[in-house]
């Protein structure tokens, strides 16, 4: 395997589900050069140490086609797919254009795959949904690639607690002043506290507290692979503490387990119905002293 290509479009939390697959692909042909087509910066965040991927903006003009209702293959395009043994596309397709050119007889690629994202259509109920990892499991057999698992990290020293209150949606939140009581609960602990742009009005609820401020992804990475304790509310931040190993809580909405199924392995999920009722501050204090401080 030469050369593949992977169109991904998604947030940060979806693409650090998704980072596996990628995982998997790189452990089982090391020697193959990775494209990632997306947003830039979450891809080199994630992948910028791996010498073997490389990185497009889907913002390039060649891409713009890719969704016309002309099927054809032409032109630029048509020569930078020729390049690659297969491509995968992880994206929605409401109209139905991406599928109707990856289906042409003429398509450039030996290989084109279509793996939808969200996987599920929005009127599958909840408790039908199989884990994302069945998802994930399915498109590595489509590809001919085993399942890898992902390397250990080693559990931080103890030097750094770090929270994440928020989240790219307030109603997955848990209260910010909760977090700040289990903070006082713990006071000996060495919190610091991530805030990005979608944390902007929580600053004076952490006053007294180390915070950590408008960070670039390559500076967050910085602070999670120290392995840091990690609590937070279900976020892309969140999924990539996991993903490189930390330890922690996580309070999930209950509709969203089905994207934490299995948990990464240091993760432990506090489950919610609604996060503006539960869990109540002691449930959360206990699960701290039961994981983060042994």
């Amino acid at each position: 395997m030469g050369r593949v290509f992977l169109w991904h479009t998604g947030a940060l939390g979806d693409f650090v589900r998704f980072a596996p697959i990628l995982y998997a692909i790189h452990a089982h042909w090391p020697e193959t050069e990775i494209h990632l087509a997306g947003p830039r910066q979450i891809h080199r965040a994630l992948f910028g140490h791996v010498a073997a991927f490389r990185f497009h903006s889907n913002h390039e003009a060649r891409f713009s086609r890719l969704y016309a209702e002309d099927p054809h293959w032409d032109g630029d395009l048509a020569a930078f797919f020729a390049g690659f043994d297969w491509a995968v596309f992880v994206s929605a397709d409401p109209d139905g254009c991406l599928t109707r050119r990856l289906e042409r007889p003429d398509r450039p690629c030996p290989m084109f795959l279509h793996a939808p994202f969200p996987p599920f259509a929005n009127q599958t109920p909840v408790r039908g949904r199989p884990p994302i990892s069945k998802h994930h499991e399915t498109l590595l057999v489509r590809l001919g690639c085993p399942v890898a698992l992902l390397p250990s990290c080693a559990s931080g020293d103890g030097s750094l607690f770090l929270v994440q209150p928020g989240s790219g949606s307030p109603k997955k939140n848990w209260p910010a002043a909760r977090f700040r009581e289990v903070m006082e609960t713990h006071r000996q602990l060495p919190w610091r506290v991530l805030l990005g742009p979608a944390e902007e009005g929580l600053r004076t609820e952490f006053k007294g507290f180390d915070l950590v401020m408008d960070r670039s992804l390559e500076e967050v990475r910085g602070l999670l692979v120290r392995n840091p304790f990690y609590l937070g509310n279900d976020s892309g931040i969140s999924q990539w503490a996991g993903y490189l190993g930390c330890r922690g809580v996580l309070i999930v909405p209950r509709k969203n387990l089905w994207f934490h199924d299995p948990p990464w392995p240091g993760m432990t999920i506090l489950e919610t119905s609604d996060p503006s009722i539960s869990p109540g501050v002691d449930e959360v204090s206990e699960a701290i002293r039961t994981y983060g401080m042994n």
